[in-house]
């Protein structure tokens, strides 16, 4: 297995098991965890099981690193785990969970721009065409063509589409750091910082006797390893073996598929004809951004 091969499969499966972090993170709020208290859970429980796996392959002294790399992490714990769960979760709030997932995924869009502009990637036909196919098929699974039942607010979908840029920038900020450090330290500092930031933000020393339940507790050890830990050490370790950034978005929007799957088993969310349609489009997407044809830049 060639070195890019084994990139995409990593970040095929960062992708497949952030499509657990919707349940997860609605199991969480079952048990009257609000926005924060379920972000603190996961970035809580996720530096939790992170820092022994990282100890023990790379040992303390990996964890030396300089402070350039260091800004650069605290940017993306900041960034892509603290503010995205905050400006996601006040989108969902105002235009509802399926209008806020079709938001998110612009992600794409932003990714292939900023990756054009900072790692002068080339923009061909195919991908252009992959991400028209990623959007629609995001959009259709999601919503089934039906958007009668949703919210219109105008500061929802700026903080959809601010969640979706810092959702973005996960690929962005990994480009650049992952290949600087081992993706065990990448992902251990990353979580570290969304995970102070997060219990300043959340005011944790304040949480109610109920966070602490141990059902409660026990599905955020779940959230934290599903939602945060693997997927990120996956996604990390595999834009490390030189995936160009615009594509492995698109790659990683497998989630979407699995979403909507653990959506129908676990809360008998309806599956219809089209959402069953949106998914193939996914796959799909995947599939030719993926295929050796003949690259013509698009300038």
């Amino acid at each position: 297995m060639n070195k890019l091969t084994k990139g995409y499969i990593l970040i095929f499966m960062a992708g497949l098991i952030w499509g657990s972090t919707g349940t997860c993170m609605k199991l969480l709020s079952l048990e009257g965890c609000t926005d924060a208290q379920v972000a603190f859970h996961m970035q809580f429980f996720g530096i939790l099981l992170m820092t022994p796996m990282v100890l023990i392959k790379c040992g303390w002294r990996a964890l030396k690193i300089d402070l350039k790399l260091l800004a650069m992490l605290a940017a993306t714990g900041f960034v892509s785990e603290t503010l995205y769960d905050l400006t996601f979760s006040a989108s969902v709030t105002r235009v509802g969970v399926a209008f806020a997932g079709v938001l998110l995924y612009l992600s794409p869009v932003f990714v292939m721009i900023l990756s054009r502009i900072l790692y002068k990637e080339s923009l061909t036909k195919q991908k252009i065409c992959a991400l028209v196919l990623n959007l629609a098929g995001c959009f259709i699974t999601v919503t089934g063509c039906d958007l009668s039942g949703f919210n219109v607010s105008i500061v929802g979908i700026l903080f959809g589409v601010l969640a979706a840029l810092c959702y973005g920038m996960i690929t962005i900020f990994d480009k650049y750091t992952a290949e600087k450090a081992d993706p065990f330290v990448i992902t251990f500092y990353i979580l570290l910082f969304g995970f102070i930031f997060i219990a300043i933000i959340s005011r944790c020393w304040s949480f109610p006797a109920y966070m602490f339940a141990p059902k409660t507790l026990a599905l955020g050890a779940m959230t934290g390893l599903l939602a945060a830990q693997l997927p990120y050490l996956f996604f990390v370790s595999g834009i490390a073996c030189g995936i160009e950034a615009s594509k492995a978005p698109i790659v990683a929007s497998v989630e979407v598929v699995v979403s909507a799957l653990l959506g129908m088993i676990i809360f008998k969310e309806d599956l219809g004809f089209l959402n069953a349609l949106g998914i193939a489009i996914v796959l799909f997407s995947i599939v030719i951004l993926n295929v050796n044809f003949g690259k013509k830049e698009v300038n």
